[in-house]
C-alpha cells in the first residue's frame, strides 16, 4: 500500500530537481555573445553610462545557443566602473525593443565584474545563503563575449524585478522602491537611514529610487510610524523579514548595506500592507567593504570577525536598527535568527565546504580569464 506514495515522492523529487536545473544553476557555466554592429562598442558604452540616463547600445544576444534580438545593453555599477578596464559590469535588456522576450521568465541580465573579489565566490555564496531566510536573487557564472572577443567570467545575479517579486512575494503591481543615494543629500554619513524627513516626498528623492508608478505616500508612513509610533510598525513593515536582513547582513559583514551604509536594498510593500526589505549587491559581503560610516578607520580582520552584533543600535543615524532592536520580542527574534544563520552556515562549516565546492565548478574559467583583476594564484589563496 506504501508504493504510490513512493512513486509520488520520487516522481515529486524528479519535478524539483528539474525546476532547479534553470538559467540560474550553480553547476551550470552560462555563455553570452554579444554582436554590436558599432566597433566603438565600448566607447559607446561609457558614453551612455557618463550620461546617466540608461539609454542602452542595441545588439543581438546569443545565450547558451539562444539567439535574442534588439536586446538592450548598458554598462552598470557604481565602483567597479571604469571607462579604463575592459571588464565592465553589464545590464541587458532582452525585452529593450521586442515585448516579452525572455529567458526562462527573465527579461533582463545583470552581470557583475568581480571587483574586489579574488576567490569569485563572496556574492554566489552569499546569496545562496540569503535564499535560505529571506526572499533573495538567484546567481551564478556565465562567460561573456562582445563581437568575439572573450571579456572574462561574470557573476550574474538574477534581477529584482516583477518576474522576482510576484514568485516571491505573491504580487508585483504594488509600491517598490530601491534604496540609492541620488548624491544631493550630502554625504552618505550624514544620511538618517529610514529617517522621517516629513510629508514632501520630494525630500526623500536623494535617499529612494522609485521603481513603480506612485507609492511615495505609503512609503512615507511606513517612515513616520518606525520613527514616531514604532509600537504600531508591523501595520507597515514585515518585521520578521527585516530582523532576517539585519541579523543576515552583520553576521556576512555586509558593511555595504542598510546596516552602515543607505544603499543596494529594495522595498515591496505587499498585499498586507507591509514593506518587505529585499537585499541586493552583496559582492563586497565577507568584509569586502570594511569601513564604518559612523567613522574611524577601516576595520581589520579581528574587527571585522568580531562586529558588534548590535552595531548602530545606538546611533541616532540608524532607525532602521534604533527604532527596532530596543524591543523585547524582537531583539529575541534577532538574536534567534542570529543564532540559526550561524547553527546552520558557519558552526557546521558548510560556507567552507560550499565556497570550495564553487570554487571547483569554476577553476578553469577563472584560470581562463583574461581580464579578471587578480591572478589566478589569487583566487586559490583569497578564501583562507
Amino acid at each position: 500500500m506504501r508504493t504510490p506514495v513512493i512513486v509520488f515522492l520520487l516522481c515529486f523529487a524528479g519535478v524539483s530537481g528539474l525546476l532547479a536545473q534553470g538559467f540560474y544553476d550553480i553547476e551550470s557555466i552560462n555563455t553570452i555573445e554579444i554582436t554590436f554592429e558599432q566597433s566603438n562598442w565600448d566607447q559607446l558604452l561609457d558614453n551612455l553610462y557618463a550620461a546617466g540616463d540608461e539609454e542602452r547600445l542595441i545588439g543581438a544576444a546569443l545565450i547558451n545557443g539562444a539567439q535574442f534580438d534588439s536586446v538592450g545593453v548598458r554598462y552598470k555599477g557604481n565602483s567597479s566602473y571604469s571607462p579604463n578596464q575592459i571588464k565592465n559590469p553589464l545590464n541587458i535588456k532582452l525585452d529593450h525593443i521586442i515585448d516579452n522576450q525572455e529567458l526562462d521568465g527573465y527579461g533582463t541580465l545583470k552581470l557583475a565584474n568581480v571587483f574586489k573579489d579574488p576567490s569569485f565566490v563572496r556574492e554566489t555564496l552569499s546569496y545562496e545563503i540569503a535564499r535560505k531566510y529571506m526572499p533573495a536573487s538567484n546567481a551564478n557564472y556565465i562567460n561573456v563575449y562582445i563581437n568575439g572577443t572573450h571579456l572574462g567570467l561574470y557573476t550574474s545575479v538574477q534581477s529584482v524585478d516583477k518576474f522576482f517579486l510576484g514568485n516571491h512575494l505573491n504580487s508585483n503591481q504594488n509600491d517598490f522602491f530601491k534604496g540609492e543615494l541620488a548624491g544631493g543629500g550630502g554625504p552618505p554619513s550624514s544620511v538618517d537611514i529610514w529617517g522621517f524627513y516629513g510629508s514632501d516626498s520630494t525630500d526623500y528623492y536623494d535617499y529612494y529610487e522609485l521603481k513603480s508608478g506612485d507609492g511615495w505616500a505609503n512609503l512615507i508612513n511606513m517612515l513616520d510610524i518606525l520613527n514616531n509610533d514604532p509600537g504600531n510598525i508591523e501595520t507597515a513593515l514585515n518585521v520578521d523579514r527585516h530582523l532576517w536582513m539585519l541579523a543576515y547582513d552583520i553576521l556576512m559583514v555586509n558593511l555595504d548595506a542598510p546596516i552602515n551604509f543607505a544603499h543596494n536594498y529594495y522595498l515591496y510593500r505587499d498585499d498586507a500592507g507591509q514593506f518587505n526589505p529585499i537585499v541586493w549587491d552583496l559582492n563586497e559581503n565577507f568584509g569586502g567593504f570594511n569601513r564604518l560610516l559612523t567613522g574611524g578607520p577601516p576595520l581589520n580582520f579581528i574587527a571585522m570577525q568580531r562586529l558588534d552584533p548590535f552595531l548602530n543600535e545606538s546611533h541616532p543615524g540608524f532607525p532602521i536598527i534604533n527604532q527596532i532592536l530596543p524591543n523585547p520580542s524582537y531583539r529575541k527574534m534577532y538574536v534567534a535568527h542570529m543564532k540559526t544563520i550561524i547553527s546552520e552556515n558557519f558552526a557546521n562549516d558548510l560556507y567552507h565546504i560550499r565556497a570550495l565546492d564553487i570554487q571547483g565548478i569554476i577553476a578553469g574559467d577563472v584560470q581562463n580569464d583574461p581580464n579578471k583583476f587578480y591572478t589566478y594564484e589569487s583566487f586559490l589563496n583569497n578564501f583562507e
